[in-house]
């Protein structure tokens, strides 16, 4: 179901469809052939759970240019033809911290990367999804690690107006 040509390192994530015919996952293997360091190749699948077929619809390298030296894909919602999934940043990778988003339609392959957004709606039979920017803000905490002495941590938290995008 998932490539057994290559060595799974982790399931970074996974979501199904609401009525759960349908589960989503994101693998990370180790590439084949081996690739530039960290040599992480990341994989999401579609799998029909009454048929076990599975279709890849998404494979990214860690580090790769095209997502800001990102990590994994987390998956975060399904909605018909639609998944949307969180790029981490990439420890191994250096750099920066990413805040990616990708809404990817599943059938066509196309998608589209944003940056710093939250509270993601998809709206598929208006053909659009709704979104806030983030912004810096604080929340409350429990002591520890993390914690300010005040009992908050910094935090980007979605702020603002919603906004509508076409869907890819």
């Amino acid at each position: 179901i998932l490539g057994k040509e290559k060595d799974i390192m982790d399931v970074a994530s996974f979501v199904t469809t609401d009525d759960g015919s349908i589960l989503y996952v994101s693998v990370l293997y180790s590439a084949v052939p081996p690739a530039t360091y960290p040599n992480i190749e990341n994989t999401i699948y579609r799998i029909v759970r009454e048929t076990g077929e599975s279709t890849a619809l998404w494979t990214s390298m860690l580090g790769e240019n095209r997502y800001d030296l990102a990590g994994a894909g987390y998956l975060l919602t399904v909605n018909g033809d639609y998944i949307v999934f969180n790029i981490k940043y990439c420890y191994a990778c250096g750099g920066h911290d990413a805040h990616n988003i990708v809404v990817l339609n599943t059938r066509t392959k196309k998608e589209i990367l944003m940056t710093d957004i939250g509270t993601i709606t998809l709206l598929p039979d208006e053909g659009v999804f709704t979104y806030q920017k983030l912004a810096p803000g604080t929340v409350s905490c429990e002591p520890g690690p993390g914690c300010g002495d005040d009992g908050t941590m910094s935090v980007m938290k979605p702020e603002g107006a919603v906004l509508r995008e076409d869907l890819p």
